[in-house]
């Protein structure tokens, strides 16, 4: 679509830029009415660099949003594995393909078994997991705002995204965002390592 885009129609009812947002699917979205009659046109031009400068930076946040959870997810299915299935490559990789890989074994499936064998496991009950729990928690939240929810550009240089949880939300994505994810997603990772190394 390029840098312009053309917007042809009779008539446009006091349309500003501030109306004019991307979705995530890239998707020119208006907000705004306008009277259509037959013949003549009209035709009305944006600047629509800085939206796709924003699209490109949602995309970039999304994908290591997700990269991220995922190698959080994936920490917990070594977690469960040596735990259930012990040192054995084979039924390791196999407990790893036929149950942990499947569809139905989400990220929240896994952070509920883990939760439970925090509480039922002898060698791990007696410490205290809240924390750890709430923050993969947390993460599985945040994963699910970027991989449902819809990227919404407003009028600033804002990145807001509209998702459901319980009920619609929306959220204004910060300049400082992605540097506190990572953050919390190394800490983590730390204290899931420590978890990993104490399992006999």
């Amino acid at each position: 679509m390029g840098e312009r885009f053309y917007l042809i129609q009779l008539e446009i009812n006091k349309m500003k830029p501030d109306k004019i947002f991307l979705s995530g699917s890239e998707i020119l979205r208006i907000e705004d009415s306008a009277t259509i009659s037959a013949g003549g046109e009209v035709r009305k031009e944006y600047d629509l660099g800085a939206f796709y400068k924003r699209e490109l930076d949602f995309q970039l946040i999304r994908g290591r949003v997700i990269n991220i959870s995922l190698s959080v997810e994936e920490k917990i299915g070594r977690i469960l594995n040596k735990i259930f299935i012990k040192r054995e490559q084979e039924l390791n990789d196999l407990f790893q393909s036929i149950v942990l890989g499947r569809e139905f074994f989400s990220f929240k499936a896994k952070w509920n078994v883990l939760r439970d064998l925090f509480h039922n496991l002898s060698i791990l009950k007696d410490k205290d997991y809240s924390n750890l729990l709430k923050d993969i928690n947390e993460v599985i939240e945040i994963r699910n705002m970027f991989a449902h929810g819809k990227n919404t550009h407003k009028g600033d240089e804002s990145i807001v995204i509209d998702y459901f949880k319980e009920k619609p939300r929306r959220e204004k994505i910060n300049d400082g965002f992605l540097d506190d994810f990572d953050k919390k997603a190394r800490s983590i990772h730390e204290r899931l390592d420590k978890i990993y190394i104490e399992i006999p």
